[in-house]
């Protein structure tokens, strides 16, 4: 399965549960069950679980049956998210690719 499980216990931060696009390319979704989508300049997609709280995204995926954690900083201002210092913009869920 492409798309994991939700984790009963993640910590969502409200204002980071948004579609986004970056001017590079990418998309996210921060969806509020705790699902990460990321779709990498339009060649690579995952999904992964994740936490965000305090400026802090914990993001785990499994490839290969090999388990995968990914660490974040990250920031949110209006309708700005800026992630490991890269920018994202907020768009609606119809234009996430």
């Amino acid at each position: 399965d492409f798309i994991p499980t939700p984790d009963k216990d993640a910590s969502i931060d409200d204002k980071l549960a948004r579609c986004r696009h970056s001017d590079s390319g990418q998309y996210l979704r921060f969806a509020q069950s705790g699902i990460m989508y990321q779709n990498l300049l339009d060649y690579m997609f995952a999904y992964s679980n994740y936490t965000a709280s305090e400026g802090k995204i914990v993001s785990t995926y499994t490839t290969s049956d090999q388990k995968t954690t990914d660490k974040y900083t990250y920031s949110v201002d209006g309708d700005t998210l800026t992630l490991n210092n890269d920018t994202y913009s907020r768009i609606s869920f119809s234009d996430l690719k």
